[in-house]
């Protein structure tokens, strides 16, 4: 039985090391950003094309500083969550060089988020109503 067990585990594990490698597919000469697409053993896909078609867009940088503004407490409407100014201000100069937010639970630090024109935002309402 020890060898029944033995062997499906090495089976296992050469099922991993197989999923591993068509997953990856990585030479050493490979550009990093074009990791997983096309070997010399198995040509691109239109899958491994429209990839790194994604890859690329969602890399590149977005907005610009132009419509940033920094965020200030002067004239803010105070929410009624939990941030003190101390964390109105911290979290207003972090957005205002972020490129990206995610947000669990949409309240004024949302507000604070759109006040200093992050590109992109995604949030979930953990409070839906």
């Amino acid at each position: 039985m020890t060898t029944s067990h033995d062997s499906t585990a090495s089976t296992a594990d050469a099922g991993i090391s197989s999923v591993k490698g068509s997953v990856t597919n990585k030479s050493t000469n490979e550009n990093p950003t074009n990791a997983g697409a096309g070997t010399a053993d198995r040509p691109n896909s239109k899958f491994d094309d429209i990839r790194q078609m994604l890859y690329k867009e969602a890399i590149k940088p977005v907005g610009s500083s132009a419509n940033r503004s920094k965020f200030t407490l002067e004239g803010w409407n105070w929410g009624s969550g939990g941030l003190d100014d101390a964390d109105r201000v911290t979290l207003g100069d972090l957005y205002l060089n972020a490129q990206s937010v995610f947000e669990n639970g949409l309240g004024e630090s949302t507000l604070i988020t759109s006040h200093t024109g992050v590109p992109r935002f995604s949030g979930i309402d953990s409070e839906a109503v």
